[in-house]
């Protein structure tokens, strides 16, 4: 069964990298097992913060490592458990552990509060240009000056006014 504290990790999944990933278990409500896919991991709460181990599995060193030594068989990638214990984790007190996961968890937040700016500015940023482009083609973008001739008439120029020009031939070099 699961129990709050414990950490599950990807032990087989068809893509590599998705092998090792893990999360934390935070809470639970009611009894849960885990599905055979996954490798729960019981850790000493006394010597371990769960989601600190998390996080180091996820720090890029640990990745490349978990996905090296990920085996394939038939299309999925297997992790197995000798490959996870040879794994380091640092050896770093409790406090400074939940320090840590406090600080990345506000980082987190931060980039999470950016990513909906940026997307919400890209939102505006697609509607301006849309309603710039519809002023520029009702012409409402500058003052119009009546005495100016319509669009229409001064295509009709151009065209006649090519259609006038003689026409030059191009000669090969």
């Amino acid at each position: 069964m699961v129990e709050p504290g414990d950490l599950l990790i990807v032990r087989t999944n068809g893509s590599r990298n998705l092998i090792g990933r893990s999360a934390p278990v935070l809470a639970i409500g009611e009894q849960m097992s885990f599905a055979s896919y996954l490798i729960r991991v019981r850790l000493d709460p006394a010597q371990a913060d769960a989601r600190f181990v998390s996080l180091v599995l996820a720090s890029p060193g640990h990745r490349a490592v978990i996905e090296s030594r990920a085996a394939t068989t038939a299309g999925q990638y297997n992790l197995n458990i000798p490959s996870l214990r040879s794994l380091r984790v640092p050896s770093i007190g409790l406090d400074e552990q939940r320090r840590i996961v406090a600080e990345v968890e506000q980082q987190l937040s931060l980039i999470d509060s950016l990513r909906a700016a940026v997307e919400s500015a890209q939102k505006r940023s697609t509607a301006l240009r849309r309603a710039i482009l519809e002023r520029a083609f009702r012409g409402e973008l500058v003052p119009q000056d009546p005495a100016d001739e319509p669009a229409s008439v001064l295509l009709e120029r151009i065209r006649a006014e090519r259609a006038a020009a003689p026409v030059r031939r191009r000669t090969r070099v």
